[in-house]
């Protein structure tokens, strides 16, 4: 009994993520940033605040 309870909750969590949608605009930025290869880290996390972005491109030359 309790496995069927377990399964019915797991779908019930699909469900709910499948009705969920978002836009891409809503989860991407369209800001790219880009920092030099010899870029120390402290700079480069601060960039990455400042910018309010998850990544960045690392260029060389």
């Amino acid at each position: 009994m309790a496995i069927n309870r377990r399964k019915e909750m797991e779908t019930d969590i699909q469900r709910k993520e499948i009705e969920t949608e978002i836009s891409v605009s809503e989860v991407m930025n369209k800001t790219v940033v880009t920092l030099e290869i010899n870029t120390e880290i402290p700079v480069l996390a601060r960039e990455m605040v400042r910018q309010n972005v998850g990544s960045v491109i690392i260029t060389k030359d």
